[in-house]
């Protein structure tokens, strides 16, 4: 039996493969797909989704995500949220064989929260044509937190290694592309206590226009006082 003084901590964590917005060429929701979220209280939640594809813009061989959380007996909390996304293909110019996300997130009874996003990767990824190796970024690898800190927007990548192309251009993790629109690769978002991973997020801009997300995944959490 627990102690009746033992402290709550609540847990907040979800997941989506795939999800997002079409303006043009006609208005319409991207349905999210293999949405999870974790209870309050902890435990395990996983979804997954087979083949999708939209008007043959946006497609996916298959996708899966997994989200958990426990409190242990020292007092602190951890969690685990993975996106998976396999067979990746946005108007045949952003493809990858695979594209994973994962956030590990630990709070200790006293310190700051701990993130690691060890695990998340893209495998084979291809931008117009031209196959692309992100380069770590290795201060991304472990994060230590303090939820009194400002937002914070950074990347797991530190650029790109690819086969020259005069017609592509990227700064860092974000690559522009004439006649597709613009993507952003392991985009990181910390906001006080938690934290946001997603994996690709493509705004397009060509006649097809919208947003799209692969592999989204977040989370944090806080106890009692």
């Amino acid at each position: 039996m627990q102690p009746l003084n033992r402290k709550f901590y609540s847990f907040r964590a979800d997941a989506n493969a795939l999800g997002g917005h079409l303006e043009e060429p006609c208005e319409k929701c991207i349905p999210t797909l293999a949405p999870v979220c974790l209870p309050a209280v902890g435990g395990v939640a996983m979804a997954r989704s087979e083949a999708f594809t939209l008007d043959e813009i946006v497609r996916i061989s298959s996708a899966y995500t997994r989200v958990s959380g426990r409190q242990h007996a020292d007092g602190s909390a951890s969690t685990l949220i993975t996106a998976v996304v396999e067979g990746v293909n946005i108007l045949e110019v952003v493809t990858a064989r695979r594209v994973v996300a994962q956030v590990s997130i630990l709070v200790p009874e006293k310190g700051p929260l701990q993130i690691s996003l060890i695990g998340s990767r893209f495998e084979g990824l291809q931008l117009a044509g031209r196959e692309c190796r992100p380069k770590p970024n290795p201060r991304q690898e472990w994060i230590t937190r303090d939820p009194k800190s400002g937002n914070i927007l950074s990347s797991l990548i530190d650029g790109l290694e690819e086969d020259g192309d005069p017609k592509t251009s990227h700064g860092g993790h974000v690559v522009q592309i004439p006649g597709f629109g613009r993507i952003a690769l392991g985009e990181v978002r910390l906001s006080g206590d938690s934290v946001q991973l997603v994996m690709i997020r493509a705004d397009l801009g060509c006649p097809v226009k919208g947003g799209v997300t692969i592999c989204c995944g977040g989370g944090g959490g806080s106890g009692d006082n």
